[in-house]
């Protein structure tokens, strides 16, 4: 909006207006032309005035956008206000100036552009090929319709139909003995092939004969120079052996870790036993200095010291109600395992401890039922004393 004011008419000749008409006083004619120097620029400046663009005070418009901050947050809640915030913050038209969104725009309408082309292309190409085959079939004269592809068809049929071609099987009795002749010619071939073996393996098995007896006589008459040449052969095919296959040559126990090294016999049990011991002086040691006085900081120091082992990843057995335990759960083994080897032959255990559940409830069954059968046996015989008395 810009400032519109109502001027009097200029001159027609471009020159400065003219103001009213004078009452014929000296003065007024003396006025005349700071009036229309005044009147000329005050229709230049209101011309410059339309030009700029109307803006209201700063502080009326902040104070007008304030007011409706309030009454929307009003009536939204929380969670629309939150949300109008993302999508205010989050959307394209925010994020991205105006020349993205013209570039994206103008993206879209070339790739929809070329969608288009590339459908034209294909569609005039699909017309072009059904043109040419329509051509290619009416120069050849060829039919063109389904009727007469048939017509074609069953005219072939018949055509061949009447023609009489050469017959198969017409003397059955030929075939047969070809079929014998083609059998015994493979059987001929078959024992041909056996004799070149036999014949084979026996000229192979002449041949090791005749070498192994020259080799004989000539190990009698060298044999102190083949025992030298042997040990040298020997030493020389260990050391190639040892180049060639010195990736599989176990190490020395030495090497080996200790996670992966067998424990010697009692290892456990001399461990278990070391710790009650332990454990024992420990609390000796705790008694001693709370008679002291200084019990609480010997308690600190071992706590410090069990935590740092536990850290670096060792045992630390400092319950000895557990480590009894441990002591008699590894005698119940060695037991088992003593009572399993008895004999010097291994038994299940368990499979014994069943067959034996199972013995004993059969007995108890079978009890059961003989002393059921005496209970019927006695039950009559008591009746009939009882009759007899009662008489």
């Amino acid at each position: 909006m810009g400032v519109k004011t109502e001027l009097p008419a200029a001159d027609p000749e471009g020159g400065p207006p003219e103001g009213p008409p004078s009452d014929g006083c000296c003065s007024s004619a003396a006025a005349d032309p700071l009036f229309a120097a005044a009147v000329h620029w005050q229709q230049r400046l209101s011309l410059v005035l339309n030009l700029l663009p109307y803006e209201p005070p700063q502080q009326q418009q902040e104070e007008a956008e304030q007011q409706q901050q309030q009454q929307q947050q009003q009536q939204q809640s929380r969670g629309k206000i939150r949300r109008a915030k993302q999508a205010m913050r989050y959307s394209l038209d925010c994020m991205l100036p105006s020349t993205l969104l013209e570039d994206m725009a103008a993206a879209k309408e070339e790739q929809q552009r070329q969608l288009l082309l590339r459908k034209q292309q294909q569609q005039q190409g699909k017309k072009k090929l059904q043109q040419q085959q329509q051509q290619q079939q009416q120069q050849r004269g060829g039919p063109t319709t389904r009727e007469e592809l048939l017509q074609r068809l069953h005219a072939r049929i018949e055509s061949l139909r009447k023609q009489g071609g050469p017959k198969k099987n017409k003397n059955p009795a030929a075939s047969e003995q070809q079929q014998k002749q083609k059998q015994q010619q493979q059987k001929q071939q078959q024992k041909q092939q056996k004799r070149k073996r036999q014949e084979s393996h026996q000229q192979q098995q002449q041949q090791e004969q005749q070498q192994q007896q020259p080799q004989s006589k000539k190990a009698k008459q060298s044999s102190s120079s083949s025992s030298a040449a042997a040990t040298a052969a020997a030493a020389t095919a260990a050391a190639a052996a040892n180049e060639d296959f010195a990736f599989s040559v176990v190490d020395k126990g030495d090497k080996i870790p200790k996670a992966l090294k067998h424990g010697k016999k009692g290892d456990k049990h001399r461990r278990l036993q070391k710790a009650l011991k332990e454990i024992e002086e420990r609390k000796q040691r705790l008694a001693a200095a709370e008679a002291e006085g200084r019990g609480r900081e010997v308690a600190l120091q071992e706590a410090a010291e069990d935590a740092l082992k536990k850290i670096s990843g060792q045992k630390v057995l400092d319950n000895a109600r557990r480590v009894k335990k441990a002591q008699q759960q590894l005698q119940h083994k060695k037991a088992v395992s003593r009572e399993a080897w008895e004999g010097g032959v291994y038994k299940d255990l368990k499979k014994l401890k069943r067959k034996r559940e199972k013995q004993q409830a059969k007995q108890q069954r079978k009890e059961e039922r003989e002393k059921e059968k005496q209970q019927q046996q006695q039950h009559p015989l008591q009746q009939m004393q009882q009759q007899k008395q009662q008489e």
